[in-house]
């Protein structure tokens, strides 16, 4: 009990950020090298700090303005998120959404945002 009140009250006193979590996901291959498109594969991830310097309160106002459809916005497992594109039913797909979490990720992607742009 202490525990999960000590963890709550870190969450609240941390710095939160607004961050752009997009994904891309391959189509799995088979024996032959052939892609599979009901199987998912590799997975491609970009994070982007987008704000910074806010307590949660603050953040989760920063990501409502990024919408004004009350609906896009999904809670899932505690964590608030924008949906602008979600993932389709076969691969390769994409997702794109906004999250306010505690300001611990930097902004980074495997081999640049460069890369994963031109992806």
């Amino acid at each position: 009990m202490i525990a999960m009140t000590n963890y709550r009250q870190m969450l609240e006193d941390a710095e939160w950020a607004v961050y752009r979590v997009r994904r891309i996901y391959q189509a799995a291959k088979d024996k032959e090298g052939t892609p599979n498109p009901n199987k998912k594969g590799i997975a491609y991830r970009a994070v982007e700090q987008l704000t910074v310097g806010l307590r949660k309160p603050a953040a989760l106002d920063k990501l409502r303005q990024f919408t004004t459809d009350a609906s896009a916005l999904v809670e899932q497992r505690g964590i608030t998120y924008l949906y602008r594109r979600r993932c389709g039913e076969t691969y390769p797909t994409r997702e794109e959404f906004l999250v306010a979490l505690p300001a611990v990720v930097a902004t980074k992607a495997r081999y640049g945002l460069d890369w994963f742009e031109e992806k």
